[in-house]
């Protein structure tokens, strides 16, 4: 039976580890296509499972280096593991070179020192590095050369060359008194070192996915034969009735057969209100039930509904981001080969050549054709290279985390640099995420009045509720205990109090209980709805009280972050889930460029898209799980840390605090860690083009010997270091 599974794939480094993946499990009778997802980390295969299945899968992954996990649990086993077994390799490695470069250096004088280096030196090449000569041996059979080559080759040869010298020193008098075990050792460290912070900055492991699955319910209580069952959400048919308790998650897609529901839809919407709804009304898998006992008549479940979507979006939007490491990978390409080149011309030149051109013996002309050979390979090992990028981006991250930003993927940071547009979510991202009572008809209050409508409004827990107790009185003070109160889902409250009926809440409860509006009321009601606001009415028995005009408030640094950004020459534009009157009211003294308007999730992740495919570079600045995909969609997307778990999931970057401030801050960082990256990258090879002339042998009869290039190299990822620590001036 043919069939197509998705698994995450451990170890890969490079693009080329992609194709090494592709081409091993493309040859496992059975599987019909693969296609590997290097910036996912995941593999896709479709397979015939009668022939073929995980564990030979599996089996030939780990043959070339590889892992494939079989699910999410085992994934986060996985990769906690992956990063334990570095770091050990990585504190193996420092130990045993330690000693062996002191040795080295001769300044202590041991015993048998040499034999001791070549003890050291052994669990630093085939336990520490180990992983560097498996991947070169597989790319090498596939035609292909990367970083790893160079330090397999580099190390090796110093290594065996070494280990040649120790056992028949007398076989090449030009080595005789050479020994490069700590040049081996060395390099092997510094380059492991790079992949630790490489892959401790990954480590920010994106949970979107497990969050929005923690949004299904497993279970659901089905009507059968006139009987209640309790059956697994995934064997639901379409058309059959579901009953869903208070406090329970929806199991599928439905249409409401009650009579009315309210169900918290901020998953889908942003917004902290209860959405209210009525029989015939379409309900999500996911969303939450509040306040009574319901049914809906099912019409998608499993991998249909609305909220398996968005997780597919998710995962799909998350997988499209770029590699931080390709263009030290696509350089390296070239790189690599021109070294080994290099090398080998130079041992056969000096052999060949140096007899006949400076009367060199030829014993000896070999001796030093090798040594010059091996002097090339230790100072082009990339060292300097492996760090240019990982170490400015684990300063970079550094210091986001005292700016207040939470970095998880270091490729967001530096695409923030080239940012041509952003979309702002509006509520909890622009504004606070907390109504408040921004007008009262008339006003002002009797103090009485006040005092009595705050301690009503205390026993309520909606947001509108609270907002006018807390503006009314300075608190939410405690309700009173004879307080009667009862609260009628999707219109407000009614209460029963020291005698009198009290009414709180919007047009559609006055209406029910009969309650008429002054015209000049109802000309302040219209006026305030046109401005956007929501209205909530008071009303005692059936004469109206007062109407409050609430409103989420922009927060305090929103125009200020806005002006920043605009004066960089980003454009900025809203996207959001509430009403274009509202959400215009807002942006009228904003510097933005576009308000889009009553958008669903999907609707704000096509607008992402939309400008993407244009070729702009997109941020989204959002809160809500409504924002998830577009967050992951987006180039750079950036999460308030007052949100969701599932926003600040979804988007690679947080704002500590929520203070939109630290966007304009983001952009300084990551233009200051592009420069730096750049520079290092430059730093790196000019090193190279530099000191390669002069390991060949060719101003002989000086000679760079292989400790000094070493410590050249050494030098060079110095360098790299103190100019990545440039980026800690950004303010």
């Amino acid at each position: 039976m043919k069939t197509t599974t998705t698994y995450p794939l451990l170890g890969m480094t490079c693009l080329s580890c992609a194709d090494s993946a592709r081409s091993m499990l493309q040859s496992i009778p059975g599987v019909h296509t693969v296609q590997v997802d290097f910036n996912g980390q995941k593999v896709t295969v479709d397979f015939d499972e009668s022939k073929v299945g995980y564990p030979q899968m599996q089996a030939a992954m780990v043959r070339i280096g590889y892992e494939l996990v079989p699910d999410r649990g085992a994934l986060v086993a996985a990769r906690r593991a992956q990063m334990r077994m570095l770091r050990w390799k990585l504190l193996v490695a420092v130990a045993c070179t330690l000693p062996v470069f002191v040795l080295s250096m001769g300044w202590v004088k041991v015993p048998y020192s040499s034999w001791i280096e070549l003890a050291l030196t052994l669990p630093v090449v085939f336990y520490s590095g180990r992983s560097f000569y498996t991947a070169a041996w597989d790319q090498a059979r596939r035609g292909l050369a990367t970083m790893d080559t160079l330090v397999a080759v580099g190390t090796g040869a110093a290594f065996l060359l070494s280990l040649w010298v120790a056992f028949w020193p007398d076989t090449l008098p030009g080595l005789a008194a050479h020994l490069h075990f700590e040049s081996a050792a060395i390099i092997l460290v510094f380059i492991l070192v790079g992949k630790y912070l490489e892959e401790n900055a990954r480590q920010g492991t994106n949970q979107a996915v497990e969050r929005l699955l923690d949004l299904t319910q497993a279970e659901a209580t089905v009507i059968r034969d006139g009987q209640e069952i309790r059956v697994d959400a995934t064997v639901l048919l379409v058309g059959e009735t579901v009953r869903v308790a208070p406090g329970e998650r929806l199991p599928c897609d439905g249409v409401l057969e009650t009579a009315e529901a309210e169900l918290d839809e901020s998953m889908l919407s942003g917004e902290a209100e209860p959405a209210l709804k009525r029989k015939g009304d379409t309900l999500a898998a996911g969303t939450l039930n509040l306040n009574q006992r319901i049914e809906l008549k099912v019409t998608r479940t499993g991998g249909q509904t609305l909220l398996a979507s968005i997780i597919r979006q998710v995962e799909a939007a998350q997988a499209t981001q770029a590699p931080a490491q390709r263009l030290a990978d696509r350089i390296a390409a070239v790189f690599v080969p021109l070294v080994l080149f290099i090398a080998l011309a130079t041992a056969l030149g000096w052999g060949f050549l140096a007899p006949v051109w400076i009367n060199l013996p030829a014993s000896e002309a070999w001796g030093v054709g090798l040594l010059n050979a091996l002097t090339v390979l230790i100072i082009s090992c990339p060292c300097a290279l492996g760090l240019a990028t990982p170490v400015a981006i684990k300063v970079a991250i550094g210091r986001a985390a005292e700016l207040g930003l939470l970095v998880r993927n270091a490729n967001a940071l530096e695409k923030a640099a080239q940012l041509q547009l952003i979309f702002f979510d509006k509520t909890g991202t622009l504004t606070e995420g907390k109504p408040s009572v921004m007008a009262i008809w008339p006003a002002p209050l009797a103090r009485t009045d006040a005092t009595k409508l705050a301690q009503l409004a205390a026993g309520s827990r909606h947001p509108h509720a609270r907002a006018i107790a807390r503006h009314l009185v300075g608190e939410v003070p405690n309700a009173p205990a004879d307080l009667m109160l009862l609260e009628l889902p999707g219109r407000g409250l009614r209460a029963k109090w020291q005698d009198e009926s009290w009414l709180l809440g919007n047009a559609a409860l006055l209406q029910e209980a009969q309650v008429n509006l002054p015209p000049q009321a109802e000309m302040q009601a219209a006026a305030w709805r046109k401005a956007g606001f929501s209205l909530v009415y008071w009303a005692l028995g059936t004469e109206l009280k007062a109407i409050f005009a609430l409103s989420d408030a922009l927060r305090p640094d929103t125009l200020k972050a806005l002006n920043e950004l605009q004066a960089e020459g980003i454009r900025l534009e809203m996207i959001t889930g509430d009403n274009a009157e509202t959400a215009q009211r807002l942006a009228a003294g904003l510097p933005l460029q576009a308000v889009h308007a009553g958008l669903l999730p999907i609707d704000k992740s096509k607008r992402v898209q939309q400008a993407r495919e244009g070729g702009t570079v997109v941020g989204m600045v959002g809160d809500g799980i409504n924002d998830a995909i577009a967050l992951a969609q987006a180039d750079v997307g950036m999460a308030t840390a007052e949100g969701t778990d599932v926003a600040l999931e979804s988007a690679p970057i947080t704002l500590f605090g929520s203070r939109l401030t630290l966007v304009p801050a983001l952009i300084r960082l990551s233009r200051r860690t592009r420069a730096v990256i750049r520079g290092n990258l430059f730093w790196a090879f000019a090193y190279n083009l530099i000191a390669l002339p002069v390991a060949t042998g060719i101003f002989y009869p000086f000679a760079l010997p292989p400790a000094v290039a070493g410590a050249s190299m050494a030098f060079s990822s110095l360098a790299v270091v103190l100019n990545s620590l440039r980026i800690r001036t950004v303010k």
